[in-house]
């Protein structure tokens, strides 16, 4: 019988990644999320989909019991952005959370996995491995800790729990949507360099992970299967940190003829995620950064429906 999967947040961009490589597995996967637009209902064809408020919807809605929860679901526009004070910010994710733990309850599930962020570090230069301690406190890392601290509640029911923390994602099919408005520094260098043929980089130096999307969805579709979790947190991060000029300078090599102007500010920024488990720091696991952008700008510039470029899918699949 083909695993049950709930999975929240699944219009989204890591969503509909995780949505294609759980379907890829085999897993007969429920789809929600609060608004579906048009890009991520084509995203999720043939995908069971509900579309409301997840505090809205029941155990009957799903139509019984399910193997696992995965909540995607966030807010991470900031509190301006999304017109909220700091308490009703905070509530629109916390409240998701309570919510998410409660359904995941009422089905009964064996496993819940919460995809959290790296964004619960704040800069300063340390390892940042799973057993760094979390530190920051803006209002989008103040819901994600309480929604790890929750999580790891879950234990004491006999519901298998982890913390999944992300770093910087990118690849096919990131788009600004209300509730993630601001696209990812390599997404916006490639557009730059797609409507102005130039790319202004403020922070050369500046050191950042990078994770393909679609290595996410797998590697979380590998979490669902596995006959035990690992701990109560993992960093799921591809091992090979990149300056914002190597980004620029990928781009570039990529797309003869783009002109490449660089600053020479200096960047707060925390340092890259890093994993203390074997399996997530071999390089060979993860597809290569080049690659990777490559990938990204094929699908940026797809035409027709034969050239575009379905979250999820393989590497090779992609190179064919």
């Amino acid at each position: 019988m083909r695993p049950r999967v709930v999975l929240t947040g699944a219009a989204g961009f890591v969503g509909q990644h995780l949505v294609a490589a759980l379907t890829d597995t085999g897993c007969s996967v429920i789809a929600i999320d609060r608004s579906v637009d048009a890009a991520a209902a084509r995203a999720l064809a043939g995908i069971r989909t509900i579309e409301a408020p997840l505090a809205a919807i029941t155990a009957d809605a799903i139509g019984g019991p399910a193997d696992a929860l995965i909540h995607a679901a966030a807010l991470t526009a900031r509190p301006d952005e999304a017109g909220l004070d700091l308490p009703a910010h905070l509530a629109a994710n916390v409240d998701a959370h309570l919510a998410a733990l409660a359904l995941a309850a009422a089905l009964e599930v064996k496993r819940f996995v919460f995809i959290s962020s790296a964004g619960v570090f704040s800069p300063g230069a340390r390892q940042l491995d799973e057993d760094a301690l979390p530190d920051a406190a803006q209002p989008y890392a103040a819901a994600k800790r309480m929604g790890e601290i929750a999580t790891d509640a879950l234990g004491e029911t006999g519901i298998e729990a982890i913390n999944v923390r992300l770093g910087n994602v990118y690849g096919p099919g990131e788009i600004a949507r209300p509730s993630r408005p601001r696209l990812s520094l390599l997404q916006q260098m490639i557009a730059s360099a797609e409507t102005d043929g130039r790319i202004g980089v403020d922070t050369p130096d500046a050191l950042r992970d990078w994770t393909f999307a679609p290595d996410i969805g797998r590697r979380i579709a590998q979490l669902v299967a596995a006959p035990r979790l690992p701990g109560r947190v993992v960093h799921l991060v591809a091992p090979q940190p990149a300056t914002d000029r190597t980004l620029a300078e990928t781009i570039a090599s990529l797309r003869p003829g783009i002109a490449l102007a660089f600053g020479t500010a200096a960047a707060a920024i925390r340092p890259p995620l890093a994993s203390r488990f074997p399996e997530h720091r071999a390089a060979s696991a993860w597809t290569p950064l080049e690659t990777g952008i490559a990938l990204t700008m094929r699908s940026n510039g797809a035409s027709s429906p034969d050239h575009t470029v379905r979250p999820g899918r393989t590497t090779a699949e992609l190179s064919a």
